[in-house]
């Protein structure tokens, strides 16, 4: 039987979650990910489209404008300033001594407990609930860790989660090339 798809109205406000700030294009994934972004700003129904990102380095203010520009600086969107948290955890020794706490006396896997932050969880509280959404877009499984957040804040928004990659095949590799008892927590994580 079809699927009958229902459409979006005009004036769709989207809020663009992810887990990086997007500018410079180094790699597949934020290249990636603009390519989405200028895909949704090319909707004719969208009006409005935020973008919340992190950042574990500052980001100058010439970056957040180069970021516009590569977008055609469409008055629609907005680029909030990237909030602070730690992604490369072998030089943040606590938040990752904090994920694997998690792990253990909770089951957290690694890919949600990297993400998750309470200063990242009110920040982006405060966001969402500054306006009414119609679409949230979450690019990167890791920041489905606020899917809750969403859920309760934004109950008739549509989300779409976008996983750039098969995670647990990162934790199977990684897992090949290590040491008992390493192999077999890193194993556990692709299980997760």
């Amino acid at each position: 039987r079809p699927q009958t798809v229902r459409s979006f109205p005009a004036g769709m406000r989207v809020f663009y979650l992810t887990s990086e700030f997007l500018w410079p294009p180094l790699h597949g994934g934020r290249v990636r990910s603009l390519s989405q972004l200028r895909l949704l700003l090319s909707q004719p129904e969208l009006s409005t489209l935020h973008v919340f990102s992190l950042s574990e380095v500052e980001v100058a203010e010439s970056e957040m404008v180069a970021l516009r520009a590569s977008l055609g600086s469409p008055p629609s969107l907005t680029i909030l300033p990237p909030l602070f948290h730690p992604i490369h955890l072998r030089t943040h020794k606590l938040k990752l001594l904090e994920v694997g706490l998690r792990r253990l006396v909770y089951g957290t896997p690694y890919l949600f407990g990297k993400w998750r932050s309470p200063s990242v969880e009110a920040a982006l509280g405060a966001e969402l609930s500054r306006h009414s959404w119609d679409v949230i877009y979450i690019d990167h499984l890791g920041m489905a860790v606020y899917l809750p957040l969403v859920r309760r804040l934004c109950p008739d928004a549509r989300v779409v989660v976008e996983s750039h990659n098969i995670e647990s095949e990162f934790f199977e590799q990684f897992a090949a090339q290590k040491p008992q008892p390493l192999r077999l927590l890193v194993a556990r994580e692709a299980e997760a």
